[in-house]
This record gives C-alpha cells, sequence and structure tokens, in this order.
C-alpha cells in the first residue's frame, strides 16, 4: 500500500485523512508542517515532522506527500508549498475519492485532491494541486488552472 505524508494539520488535512483512509488508498504515516509552524507532535493519531526534514526521516523514494494546506492564502501558499516538494524532489499523491465520478476522458494535474461526490464530465482539463470539494460538479470541456 501507498505511504503518505500529509502537508498540514488543519480540519481541511483531517478531513482528506479521514477520506482516504475510508477509500483505502494511502496508509497514512505522518503530517509534516514547515518548521516555523512546527508546534505541536501529534495530529490525527500521527507524528507532525518537519517538511524539510521528510528526507532525514524517511525513504523519500517510497513515500508520497499530499498538499492538504490552504484556507487563508490558498493559492499563494499552496503554489509555495507545492513548488517547495518539486524542489525536494518529493513525488506528490493525487488523491481521487473511488466515490467520486470522473469521466474517462478528464485530465487531473499531481497533487490535485478530488473529495467524495465530485462529478467531473467529459474533456475537463484539472490543473495540478487543485481541490474539488464534496459535491462539487465540473459539467464539461472546462480548464481549471493550477
Amino acid at each position: 500500500m501507498t505511504e503518505l505524508i500529509i502537508i498540514g494539520t488543519t480540519a481541511f488535512s483531517e478531513i482528506v485523512c479521514q477520506s482516504i483512509e475510508q477509500d483505502g488508498l494511502a496508509k497514512i504515516i505522518a503530517f509534516a508542517v514547515e518548521k516555523e509552524f512546527l508546534k505541536d507532535s501529534i495530529f490525527c493519531n500521527r507524528p507532525i515532522v518537519a517538511l524539510e526534514d521528510l528526507p532525514k526521516l524517511y525513504d523519500m523514494s517510497n513515500v508520497l506527500v499530499l498538499n492538504t494546506i490552504g484556507y487563508a492564502q490558498m493559492n499563494d501558499v499552496r503554489k509555495r508549498i507545492t513548488t517547495q516538494c518539486e524542489n525536494l524532489e518529493y513525488k506528490q499523491f493525487t488523491y481521487i475519492s473511488p466515490r467520486a465520478k470522473v469521466d474517462p476522458k478528464v485530465s487531473i494535474g499531481v497533487g490535485s485532491i478530488i473529495l467524495p461526490y465530485v462529478e467531473i464530465g467529459a474533456n475537463v482539463l484539472i490543473g495540478k494541486g487543485c481541490i474539488l470539494f464534496y459535491g462539487a460538479c465540473i459539467t464539461h470541456h472546462i480548464e481549471i488552472g493550477d
């Protein structure tokens, strides 16, 4: 089973963790935040570690990361963290709930989060790092950027 580290410790991080666990798509082994935000040691019964220290603590060739940071200043913060992960050569996880309805003619960028009960129609392009929350409906021939 895929081992996964979730970046972020927000309510949204908890929702994504629960959804991934329910879907059985990955084993969540830790949460990560930037060192300057590392205040607690446990979140959702898992360790919280510094994002910058992941290679010291885990074999990053076998672990994926998923960025769940983002309500305040969402786009800027998510982009900065995603770029940091790319620069550190962390492999990114793309979460598409099997409870979502996704047409086979959809392209979804790396690091995106598609929660349960989302519907995505044909010929849709979703950029990297996008979040589609419960019940969102994207019809057809639509492009959502990074």
